[in-house]
């Protein structure tokens, strides 16, 4: 029980995350994923290379190299990758010890989803909302 209350089921990531997030390739320009990330208001992209998932991107990496860089320059190799059916809050908690702002939601070879802090914390507003509308 969460302060007297019963405990809601686990959330698994497929039902909390953002899904088919957009990716980029490894080898576009850093103005580029800086000009999809603004377009489509994110502010990570998985990145793909051949096919497959070779890092994260995220919107404050950008500043580490010059705008013709690629990608790859100055993404984050060892993405936190997790499988859609991983509850929420073990999720949140290794973000949390990995200081990762985002874990890439992969099933099989697929990325399928993308869950940021942002997300993490909406997702507690939603909880914090409810507890306090059962006082």
């Amino acid at each position: 029980m969460l302060l007297g209350f019963p405990m809601p089921l686990p959330h698994t990531m497929e039902q909390l995350m953002t899904s088919a997030p957009l990716t980029i390739g490894a080898d576009m320009s850093l103005a580029a994923a800086r000009s999809m990330m603004a377009d489509y208001h994110v502010g990570h992209l998985p990145v793909r290379d051949d096919g497959h998932l070779v890092g994260v991107v995220a919107l404050k990496d950008l500043d580490r190299g010059e705008p013709h860089h690629p990608v790859r320059a100055v993404m984050l190799r060892e993405a936190l990758v997790v499988d859609p059916t991983d509850i929420a809050a073990d999720v949140a908690t290794m973000m949390a010890e990995k200081h990762a702002d985002a874990a890439i939601v992969v099933s099989g070879e697929n990325v399928v989803g993308i869950f940021t802090a942002t997300d993490a914390e909406r997702a507690l507003a939603v909880t914090l909302q409810a507890i306090d509308e059962r006082r």
